[in-house]
Protein backbone atom coordinates (compact mmCIF):
# COMPACT_ATOMS: atom_id res chain seq x y z
CA UNK A 1 0.00 0.00 0.00
CA UNK A 2 1.16 3.44 -0.80
CA UNK A 3 2.71 5.34 2.43
CA UNK A 4 4.82 8.49 2.83
CA UNK A 5 8.42 7.56 3.43
CA UNK A 6 9.56 11.43 4.25
CA UNK A 7 8.57 15.20 4.65
CA UNK A 8 10.49 17.43 3.18
CA UNK A 9 9.94 20.97 4.18
CA UNK A 10 12.76 23.49 4.07
CA UNK A 11 10.88 25.40 1.56
CA UNK A 12 9.35 28.85 2.77
CA UNK A 13 7.24 29.05 -0.48
CA UNK A 14 5.46 27.16 -2.82
CA UNK A 15 6.99 23.91 -5.01
CA UNK A 16 6.79 24.24 -8.19
CA UNK A 17 9.11 21.43 -9.28
CA UNK A 18 11.00 18.11 -8.18
CA UNK A 19 13.17 16.19 -10.34
CA UNK A 20 14.97 13.00 -9.36
CA UNK A 21 18.95 13.23 -10.55
CA UNK A 22 19.52 9.72 -13.13
CA UNK A 23 21.00 7.92 -10.39
CA UNK A 24 18.57 8.37 -8.26
CA UNK A 25 20.30 8.99 -4.98
CA UNK A 26 19.63 12.80 -5.24
CA UNK A 27 16.11 14.96 -5.59
CA UNK A 28 16.06 18.21 -6.16
CA UNK A 29 13.41 20.62 -6.04
CA UNK A 30 12.56 24.43 -6.80
CA UNK A 31 10.38 26.76 -5.13
CA UNK A 32 9.02 30.25 -5.18
CA UNK A 33 11.33 31.18 -2.89
CA UNK A 34 13.97 31.77 -5.32
CA UNK A 35 16.04 28.13 -3.71
CA UNK A 36 16.98 25.24 -4.94
CA UNK A 37 17.05 22.04 -2.67
CA UNK A 38 19.24 19.23 -2.91
CA UNK A 39 17.76 16.11 -0.93
CA UNK A 40 19.97 12.82 -0.35
CA UNK A 41 18.75 9.70 0.00
CA UNK A 42 19.49 8.43 4.29
CA UNK A 43 22.98 6.58 4.52
CA UNK A 44 21.17 5.01 7.84
CA UNK A 45 17.87 5.05 6.29
CA UNK A 46 18.05 1.34 6.22
CA UNK A 47 17.09 0.83 2.73
CA UNK A 48 13.49 3.34 3.77
CA UNK A 49 14.32 6.32 0.76
CA UNK A 50 14.90 9.79 2.71
CA UNK A 51 14.09 8.00 5.84
CA UNK A 52 10.87 8.43 7.73
CA UNK A 53 10.69 11.59 9.64
CA UNK A 54 11.38 14.83 8.38
CA UNK A 55 15.09 15.79 6.48
CA UNK A 56 17.18 18.68 5.91
CA UNK A 57 18.39 19.10 2.91
CA UNK A 58 21.89 18.15 1.51
CA UNK A 59 22.39 21.54 0.09
CA UNK A 60 20.67 24.93 -0.41
CA UNK A 61 21.33 26.69 -3.77
CA UNK A 62 20.64 30.20 -3.51
CA UNK A 63 21.32 32.55 -6.98
CA UNK A 64 18.13 33.03 -8.13
CA UNK A 65 16.20 36.55 -7.64
CA UNK A 66 12.82 34.91 -7.58
CA UNK A 67 10.78 31.63 -7.96
CA UNK A 68 12.52 28.47 -9.41
CA UNK A 69 9.95 27.46 -12.57
CA UNK A 70 11.97 24.31 -13.88
CA UNK A 71 14.46 21.78 -12.90
CA UNK A 72 16.91 19.80 -14.97
CA UNK A 73 19.47 16.94 -14.47
CA UNK A 74 21.78 16.65 -17.70
CA UNK A 75 23.07 13.02 -18.60
CA UNK A 76 25.58 11.08 -15.66
CA UNK A 77 24.29 14.18 -13.02
CA UNK A 78 27.37 15.99 -14.39
CA UNK A 79 24.82 19.01 -14.16
CA UNK A 80 21.77 20.61 -13.13
CA UNK A 81 20.20 23.68 -14.34
CA UNK A 82 17.29 25.75 -12.84
CA UNK A 83 15.20 28.61 -14.56
CA UNK A 84 13.51 31.33 -12.64
CA UNK A 85 10.74 33.88 -13.75
CA UNK A 86 13.76 36.29 -12.61
CA UNK A 87 14.79 35.79 -16.48
CA UNK A 88 17.90 33.76 -15.80
CA UNK A 89 19.34 29.85 -16.17
CA UNK A 90 21.96 28.49 -13.34
CA UNK A 91 24.09 25.70 -14.14
CA UNK A 92 25.09 24.29 -11.09
CA UNK A 93 27.82 21.44 -11.01
CA UNK A 94 25.90 18.28 -10.53
CA UNK A 95 28.83 16.97 -7.91
CA UNK A 96 29.74 20.12 -5.85
CA UNK A 97 26.97 22.10 -6.38
CA UNK A 98 28.96 24.80 -7.45
CA UNK A 99 27.75 27.37 -10.13
CA UNK A 100 29.22 27.11 -13.33
CA UNK A 101 27.55 29.43 -15.73
CA UNK A 102 24.56 31.85 -15.56
CA UNK A 103 22.79 32.26 -18.60
CA UNK A 104 21.14 35.65 -19.60
CA UNK A 105 19.51 37.58 -21.63
CA UNK A 106 16.17 36.43 -21.80
CA UNK A 107 13.23 39.07 -21.47
CA UNK A 108 10.97 37.45 -20.23
CA UNK A 109 10.25 34.22 -17.42
CA UNK A 110 12.54 31.23 -18.25
CA UNK A 111 9.62 28.25 -17.96
CA UNK A 112 11.34 25.63 -19.19
CA UNK A 113 15.09 24.08 -19.54
CA UNK A 114 16.33 20.49 -20.70
CA UNK A 115 19.23 19.07 -21.26
CA UNK A 116 20.71 17.50 -25.03
CA UNK A 117 20.80 13.80 -24.40
CA UNK A 118 24.45 13.87 -26.59
CA UNK A 119 25.44 16.36 -23.98
CA UNK A 120 26.27 19.98 -26.93
CA UNK A 121 23.17 21.91 -26.17
CA UNK A 122 21.25 23.37 -23.06
CA UNK A 123 17.77 24.69 -24.85
CA UNK A 124 15.45 26.83 -22.67
CA UNK A 125 12.42 28.56 -23.39
CA UNK A 126 10.84 31.80 -22.25
CA UNK A 127 7.91 34.01 -21.74
CA UNK A 128 9.48 35.96 -24.73
CA UNK A 129 8.30 33.32 -27.18
CA UNK A 130 11.72 32.55 -27.81
CA UNK A 131 13.83 28.85 -27.09
CA UNK A 132 17.38 29.78 -26.85
CA UNK A 133 20.23 26.95 -27.75
CA UNK A 134 23.49 27.23 -25.46
CA UNK A 135 26.40 25.20 -25.94
CA UNK A 136 27.76 23.69 -22.98
CA UNK A 137 31.32 23.82 -24.06
CA UNK A 138 31.40 27.39 -23.49
CA UNK A 139 27.79 28.43 -22.47
CA UNK A 140 27.55 30.99 -25.07
CA UNK A 141 24.33 31.25 -27.06
CA UNK A 142 24.09 28.58 -30.24
CA UNK A 143 20.56 30.25 -31.86
CA UNK A 144 17.69 32.08 -30.87
CA UNK A 145 14.69 30.73 -32.61
CA UNK A 146 11.55 32.93 -32.70
CA UNK A 147 8.90 30.55 -34.52
CA UNK A 148 6.43 29.04 -34.44
CA UNK A 149 6.03 31.36 -31.37
CA UNK A 150 4.75 35.17 -32.25
CA UNK A 151 1.59 34.25 -31.19
CA UNK A 152 1.41 31.83 -28.28
CA UNK A 153 -0.03 33.08 -25.32
CA UNK A 154 1.71 35.33 -23.03
CA UNK A 155 0.69 34.05 -19.93
CA UNK A 156 1.23 30.16 -19.50
CA UNK A 157 2.44 28.19 -16.43
CA UNK A 158 4.81 26.20 -18.21
CA UNK A 159 6.57 26.10 -21.58
CA UNK A 160 8.29 22.69 -21.08
CA UNK A 161 10.66 21.46 -24.08
CA UNK A 162 11.93 18.10 -24.39
CA UNK A 163 14.76 16.71 -26.56
CA UNK A 164 14.36 13.15 -28.67
CA UNK A 165 16.11 10.71 -26.67
CA UNK A 166 18.47 10.52 -30.19
CA UNK A 167 19.05 14.05 -29.16
CA UNK A 168 17.93 14.86 -33.39
CA UNK A 169 14.69 17.45 -32.31
CA UNK A 170 13.25 19.30 -29.59
CA UNK A 171 9.62 19.61 -28.99
CA UNK A 172 8.94 22.89 -27.83
CA UNK A 173 5.87 23.95 -25.81
CA UNK A 174 3.33 26.86 -26.26
CA UNK A 175 3.56 27.36 -30.52
CA UNK A 176 1.40 28.23 -33.09
CA UNK A 177 0.19 27.42 -36.56
CA UNK A 178 -1.36 30.51 -37.69
CA UNK A 179 -4.87 29.48 -35.36
CA UNK A 180 -3.86 26.42 -34.05
CA UNK A 181 -2.27 25.43 -30.55
CA UNK A 182 0.68 23.36 -31.22
CA UNK A 183 3.78 21.90 -30.15
CA UNK A 184 6.36 22.74 -32.76
CA UNK A 185 9.53 19.91 -33.64
CA UNK A 186 12.61 21.73 -33.95
CA UNK A 187 15.61 19.85 -35.84
CA UNK A 188 18.71 19.77 -34.61
CA UNK A 189 20.95 20.91 -37.61
CA UNK A 190 18.69 23.80 -39.11
CA UNK A 191 17.11 24.61 -35.65
CA UNK A 192 13.57 25.57 -37.83
CA UNK A 193 10.43 24.05 -36.99
CA UNK A 194 9.11 22.40 -40.04
CA UNK A 195 6.83 19.80 -38.47
CA UNK A 196 3.95 20.58 -35.84
CA UNK A 197 2.32 18.33 -33.74
CA UNK A 198 -2.07 18.78 -33.49
CA UNK A 199 -4.76 18.06 -32.20
CA UNK A 200 -5.29 20.39 -28.43
CA UNK A 201 -7.66 23.23 -28.43
CA UNK A 202 -5.43 24.99 -26.25
CA UNK A 203 -2.03 25.72 -25.34
CA UNK A 204 0.67 22.98 -25.07
CA UNK A 205 2.50 23.22 -21.72
CA UNK A 206 5.12 20.44 -21.45
CA UNK A 207 6.56 17.57 -23.48
CA UNK A 208 7.78 14.47 -22.54
CA UNK A 209 9.65 11.72 -24.55
CA UNK A 210 10.23 7.97 -23.59
CA UNK A 211 12.16 5.73 -25.54
CA UNK A 212 10.22 1.76 -25.39
CA UNK A 213 12.01 -1.63 -26.26
CA UNK A 214 9.35 -3.99 -28.42
CA UNK A 215 10.45 -7.20 -27.22
CA UNK A 216 12.81 -7.13 -24.37
CA UNK A 217 13.89 -10.49 -25.24
CA UNK A 218 15.41 -9.10 -28.34
CA UNK A 219 18.60 -6.90 -28.84
CA UNK A 220 17.78 -2.98 -28.78
CA UNK A 221 18.59 -1.91 -31.87
CA UNK A 222 16.28 0.54 -34.33
CA UNK A 223 13.73 -2.06 -35.56
CA UNK A 224 12.97 -2.71 -31.63
CA UNK A 225 12.75 0.67 -29.83
CA UNK A 226 9.77 2.93 -30.29
CA UNK A 227 10.10 6.26 -29.49
CA UNK A 228 6.84 7.71 -27.82
CA UNK A 229 6.18 11.54 -27.19
CA UNK A 230 3.27 12.65 -24.30
CA UNK A 231 2.18 15.93 -24.59
CA UNK A 232 -0.10 17.92 -21.96
CA UNK A 233 -2.44 20.76 -22.98
CA UNK A 234 -4.58 23.95 -20.96
CA UNK A 235 -7.32 21.97 -22.67
CA UNK A 236 -7.15 19.45 -19.79
CA UNK A 237 -6.23 16.72 -22.43
CA UNK A 238 -3.13 14.65 -22.82
CA UNK A 239 -2.25 13.06 -26.23
CA UNK A 240 0.49 10.39 -27.25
Amino acid sequence: MPRTLCTLTMHVGPVLCVRWSYSGRLLASGSDDGLVMIWDLDPSGAGRVFGEEEEEALRRLAGHESDVSDLAWSPQDRYLASGSVDGTVIVWDGYSFDRVARLTGQQGFVKGVCWDPVGQYLPTQSDDKTVRIWRTTDWGLKRLVDQPFPLSPAATFFRCPSWSPDGAHITAANAMNGPVFVAAVISRKEWTSDISLVGHENTVEVANPHLFVRDESKPVDSHNICSVLALGSDDRSMSI
